[in-house]
């Protein structure tokens, strides 16, 4: 999942530096031609360098993030064994899990 997230990420910086030089080799060529033509191409290719990194920013986020919850799966661990319920029944009380020596109940 993490692969084709950072494939996309990839593809956009890709997308955006080949928009980037576009934008370059063509505010270059109308500079003499055309001065405020040059200085909108020339601002495009500001905005897509600024897009770039911010979009590159967002996927390594996402991706840090998205990678970050394991225990949301595993609320409760005991013993190395993950459970998705706890409750406290006493050191003698019934369970029908893994009771643990300090009393709380372990079971799914």
């Amino acid at each position: 999942m993490h692969t084709y997230r950072t494939q996309a990420a990839l593809y956009i910086n890709i997308v955006c530096v080949m928009y980037l030089y576009a934008c370059a080799v063509r505010a270059g060529a109308t500079a003499a031609s055309s001065p405020e033509g040059a200085r909108t191409l020339g601002r495009a290719s500001i905005l897509m360098s600024v897009l770039g990194v911010i979009t590159t920013v967002t996927i390594i986020l996402i991706v840090q993030l998205g990678a970050a919850p394991d225990n949301v799966s595993c609320p409760y661990e005991y013993l190395g064994t993950c459970y998705q319920h706890c409750e406290y029944v006493g050191p003698d009380g019934d369970c029908y899990g893994e009771l643990s020596t300090d009393g709380y109940c372990y079971y799914d």
